[in-house]
């Protein structure tokens, strides 16, 4: 298997190779991570990390980069309503779109950067993030900015079908100078049967930042979507994060968050819904190296039908992390028989000066909460749909925009098939 895609992969970039612009990903870059991902190739049968995880589309599906489309109503029809106050980026099939866009121009506050954050104070990907060489090796454009002061963002991602196939590698960048404060939603909407959507987000917090990073994956159902986040924080920086995954048919999503300077601080929360035959594959590593660094974990997922759907997290406390805290609560609801959640948290603590804690819980709808809504004269179809509901609001509410959390609210209910608790919110 990995030696027909490591054949396809480097016959794809040597095609394309001349149109890829050193400017968004230098050259270098691009070559040594080409060799790297064909090195590598796909994962067997027999890495742990990957068991979980479908990647038999991406035999068959095209990984050069797909053409920008002729026109752009196709793409203006799957944006959502814009937000009021943030600034709005459009990019479709990974391009830059700029008639789609709420500003065209610099924005204050946002510096445009070269191509040299991977290289310097981004995280590096690993073998587990491998994808993001992927990105690296054909990405034609993408949101790279330096932050200061505080700013509001959005980035939305769009894929459309073109007459010829092709993948779309939507790629960020992001550097947050000392003390900026950014407010960041992407979001990625569309795709196509059997299309690849390979995702790779690379954040950089200077001392004392703060990145409030809502995620929302609501790709087209026959979307093959994969996923890279690379982040690391400098001394006192807070990395405050809601991820989402609803959509594709098949999903992988790798973070890798580095708490490298003392007091750094890391909020995760993710939810995942699944159902039909759909796969989500969610792998976290936290890494505490500063001291007084803490990271709090809430994941939830929700599988239907003969669906399946994975959270894998794991968090390294180094030696010279003392003081470091650590909470991980990972929690998995199974809507039908056939259907499949996996939770695997784990600690590796290497100092005796640290808190931490762990849990993992996965079963059907508590019945006493069931028993209770029933005999206050609740419909059993209507009891379960409130339970689903608060169960995922745990990771929902969160969100403190409250445009942003009602627009996350109807798109997950779309979902869930949620009728009793879409009703509710309209």
């Amino acid at each position: 298997m990995s030696t027909a895609f490591t054949e396809r992969l480097l016959q794809e970039h040597a095609a394309l190779r001349v149109s890829l612009p050193d400017s968004i990903v230098p050259a270098a870059v691009r070559d040594a991570s080409l060799k790297r991902a064909a090195e590598t190739g796909l994962p067997g049968l027999r890495d742990e990390g990957w068991r979980y995880a479908d990647l038999r589309p991406l035999l068959t599906a095209t990984l050069g980069t797909a053409q920008a489309p002729s026109e752009t109503d196709s793409a203006r029809a799957l944006l959502p309503s814009a937000l009021e106050g943030i600034h709005r980026l459009v990019y479709v099939n990974g391009r830059f779109a700029p008639t789609l866009s709420a500003e065209s121009g610099a924005l204050s506050g946002l510096a445009v950067q070269g191509a040299t954050l991977a290289a310097t104070n981004c995280v590096a990907a690993t073998a587990d993030e491998r994808f993001a060489w992927l990105n690296d090796a054909f990405a034609v454009d993408g949101a790279q900015y330096t932050v200061r002061g505080e700013q509001q963002l959005e980035l939305l991602f769009v894929t459309v079908p073109t007459t010829s196939a092709g993948a779309s590698h939507p790629r960020i960048s992001l550097a947050l100078e000392a003390g900026a404060r950014l407010t960041l939603v992407e979001r990625h909407v569309g795709g196509s049967e059997g299309g690849l959507v390979n995702v790779l987000v690379q954040c950089h917090l200077g001392r004392d930042a703060t990145l409030e990073h809502t995620r929302l994956q609501d790709s087209t159902r026959g979307t093959i979507f994969l996923d890279s986040l690379l982040v690391r924080l400098d001394a006192g920086s807070h990395y405050d994060l809601t991820q989402l995954q609803l959509g594709a048919a098949t999903a992988r999503s790798a973070l890798r968050i580095d708490l490298d300077g003392e007091a750094a601080h890391v909020d995760l929360r993710a939810l995942s819904l699944t159902d039909a035959r759909r796969v989500h594959d969610m792998t976290i590593q936290v890494t505490h190296r500063g001291r007084q660094t803490k990271s709090e974990q809430l994941l939830r997922a929700i599988a239907k039908d003969r669906s399946g759907t994975s959270f894998a997290s794991r968090v390294d406390v180094a030696s010279t992390a003392g003081g470091a805290d650590s909470q991980q609560s990972l929690k998995g609801l199974l809507a039908d028989a056939g259907a499949e959640v996996n939770l695997r948290p784990q600690l590796e603590i290497s100092t005796d000066e640290v808190k931490a804690s762990h849990g993992a819980t996965t079963g059907a709808l508590d019945d006493t909460m069931l028993f209770y809504l029933l005999s206050r004269g609740l419909d059993p179809q209507t009891a379960r749909q409130l339970l689903e509901w608060a169960f995922l609001e745990d990771v929902i509410s969160r969100i403190g925009r409250p445009e942003l959390r009602r627009q996350v609210e109807l798109a997950t209910l779309d979902h869930l098939g949620n009728t009793a608790a879409e009703e509710a919110l309209r």
